[in-house]
């Protein structure tokens, strides 16, 4: 039979996490809207899945049958929706193409209510014509994910041990925050049978760059705002279907995902103005601002 081959390597996995916030965006004070309100929508994951063909690299998601055990996926898109929040959990994919499988999964760690999470996975299907005596499988994991959190802004208000940005007017704050967005992996260990020859180069990436988000705050509020990325050993393994040889595996390192989301409380002193998502009007502050590691408290 051939040799096996890795001509290109896999896109990075990415995920990338926005929260998003309903509600009219206005560029001043609309003080004639005397009850302005926001409420945060239910955590929203929408997982990306690509179909890519081992030999030649190219990407066959239309002509791929691809399920999950987690609900169907619809135009190369599945969705889970939270209700409020979203509980971590592994969702596992397989794509079908001209009779061959292969499969991946992807772990999505929890999400606060009001956050949109959106990840890209790979699913690599080897097809072989049927004179080939063996058939290549190969399966992709992701470990549990490694979660570091940054802090984005300017807080400079001590509160409950720990740094808030102050919203000390009656309207509702709308900002702009800016971030870099991190797309990395490198490849860590191959343990590939000889028959298989895996370029590594094609997964040494860093595809980093710098993405802006924006939020609302309530009348009345301190807050804050954090970024997270998601980070993990992504582990391919490679096998006989018709034997079930073991032809090793290679660990990957990858940031997976990223994303922002913010917290509020109400501002010390001024609790009986305070209502979550309220606020007489709104304003918007368009500074960018950027931050360093934090733990949340």
């Amino acid at each position: 039979m051939k040799k096996i081959k890795f001509l290109n390597g896999l896109k990075a996995m990415f995920a990338f996490a926005v929260v998003a916030l309903t509600g009219s965006l206005f560029t001043s004070c609309e003080k004639e809207d005397v009850n302005a309100t926001f409420q945060s929508k239910p955590a929203e994951a929408v997982i990306n899945v690509e179909v890519r063909e081992f030999f030649t690299q190219s990407v066959v998601t239309n002509e791929a049958t691809i399920t999950s055990d987690k609900g169907a996926v619809e135009n190369g898109k599945l969705t889970l929706t939270g209700n409020k929040d979203l509980a971590a959990q592994t969702v596992n994919f397989t794509a079908t193409y001209k009779g061959n499988s292969g499969t991946t999964s992807v772990t999505i760690p929890a999400l606060k209510a009001g956050t949109v999470a959106e990840f890209k996975v790979t699913i690599t299907v080897a097809y072989q014509e049927p004179s080939e005596d063996k058939t290549l499988v190969i399966a992709t994991k992701l470990g549990d994910p490694v979660i570091k959190t940054y802090n984005l802004g300017d807080p400079s208000h001590s509160h409950a041990d720990a740094m808030w940005m102050e919203n000390a007017n009656d309207y509702i704050l709308r900002r702009t925050f800016t971030y870099t967005k991190r797309d990395y992996s490198k490849v860590i260990k191959n343990e590939l049978d000889s028959r298989v020859d895996f370029d590594s180069s094609a997964y040494t990436y860093d595809n980093s760059e710098d993405v802006s988000v924006e939020f609302k705050f309530s009348a009345w509020s301190l807050y804050r705002v954090y970024y997270f990325e998601t980070s993990t050993d992504e582990i391919m393994s490679f096998s006989y279907k018709e034997t079930g040889e073991d032809l090793g595996k290679v660990t990957i390192e990858k940031v997976y995902g990223s994303g922002a989301y913010s917290e509020e409380t109400a501002l010390p002193g001024h609790s009986h103005e305070y209502v979550p998502g309220h606020g007489h009007g709104e304003h918007g502050y368009d500074a960018n601002a950027g931050g360093g590691i934090v733990d949340p408290a």
